[in-house]
């Protein structure tokens, strides 16, 4: 359990794009449910604006979760109602208490 363990006020639910045969030669892509993570779900700082915005994406939160957590760029993380695509996967401070994670908020469905 990190220090921050108890400010991560959110069950997140953490799926990836995956492709799978359509039987006909062809593939789909579709979204696979990985795992329920604890993390925080906050409004963007200047700073990962820009960050992300080298990265051509529209960041609009940040996701704070436990350090050493698996996450690639197009993930995404399903809290209630609302779907964050991650844009940047890995921000990590000096001292490894949590890992950053830059997203813009999606439309769901």
């Amino acid at each position: 359990m990190s220090r921050i363990s108890h400010l991560l006020n959110a069950d997140l639910v953490q799926k990836r794009k995956v492709r799978v045969s359509n039987g006909k030669g062809g593939f789909e892509e579709s979204l696979e449910t990985l795992r329920t993570v604890r993390g925080r779900i906050v409004p963007s700082r200047r700073f990962s604006v820009l960050l992300a915005q080298q990265r051509k994406g529209r960041q609009t939160h940040e996701i704070f979760l436990e350090p050493d957590s698996e996450v690639l760029v197009n993930d995404e993380f399903v809290f209630g109602d609302r779907s964050f695509r991650v844009l940047v996967p890995i921000v990590r401070p000096s001292v490894n208490i949590y890992q950053l994670v830059l997203t813009e908020e999606i439309q769901s469905g």
